[in-house]
């Protein structure tokens, strides 16, 4: 038996998923040539491959056929399948697609623009509670400053009012009997009228003509409608007893300082 070196070409094994372009005849050629030196070996008398080396080889051999095979039926299938789909319903799912996204982003405006409406709506009701509660306060101040006023106003009348029969006391006390007497005016706020009524004079008015005597000869003539119809004017009470009783009271009225 002669000694018989083997230099045996391994078939690599396939990996999974890989590319089968030339590869596959790569291994058949690896294997065949490894077929031929077992049967050489054989032939001269050597015991030739162990059954393992040629069993391992041919496993991978086949193994890089077989997933090239899948591979391939694979792919053909998942053409035939994107073949079999129609245009139609190709065209349809991407309309459909784009329909989905313009409604998608139609909602996200139309969200948006609520949520501004919204906080502008908030922020018109703030600023108008704000001007309401301004326009509140500034309506109290001014009432406040118009009663004040009015207040002022009216204690300023009243000075004055008292101020000017005070002098016109005087006069009339110190006048005689044919002499020119004043008019006083009314110290009496007038007290508000009955429906229907004639409203009173005002405060600080003075009688119309012909009511207050001109003299104190006139006055001492008075009669007793003359006097209610003073009485009545300056919110007084002048009758006491009888129309002399009546007179007197009315002269101390315009005569007292």
């Amino acid at each position: 038996m002669n000694n018989f070196n083997i230099n045996v070409p391994a078939v690599p094994q396939a990996p999974p998923g890989a590319r089968q372009d030339g590869a596959v005849g790569s291994a058949m050629k690896n294997l065949a040539t490894l077929m031929n030196i077992d049967v050489v070996a054989r032939a001269g008398g050597n015991p030739g491959l162990p059954d393992n080396v040629v069993g391992q080889n041919v496993r991978h051999a086949v193994g890089w056929i077989t997933d090239g095979v899948i591979q391939q039926a694979a792919l053909q299938a998942a053409q035939q399948a994107v073949q079999q789909v129609p245009q139609q319903q190709i065209q349809q799912a991407a309309h459909q697609a784009a329909q989905q996204a313009v409604q998608q982003q139609a909602a996200q405006q139309a969200a948006q623009q609520a949520a501004q409406q919204a906080a502008l709506q908030a922020a018109l009701q703030a600023a108008l509670q704000q001007l309401q509660q301004q326009s509140a306060q500034q309506a109290a101040q001014q009432a406040a400053q118009q009663s004040a006023q009015q207040a002022a106003l009216q204690q300023v009348l009243e000075v004055s009012v008292s101020t000017a029969n005070f002098a016109f006391r005087l006069h009339n006390r110190n006048a005689a009997s044919d002499a020119q007497l004043v008019h006083l005016r009314k110290e009496r706020h007038p007290q508000v009228a009955a429906p229907g009524a004639a409203a009173a004079a005002a405060f600080g008015d003075l009688p119309p003509a012909g009511m207050f005597p001109a003299t104190k000869q006139e006055l001492f003539e008075l009669t007793g409608v003359q006097l209610t119809t003073l009485a009545t004017f300056y919110g007084e009470n002048f009758m006491h007893g009888t129309v002399r009783q009546s007179r007197r009271s009315f002269d101390d009225y315009i005569s007292r300082a």
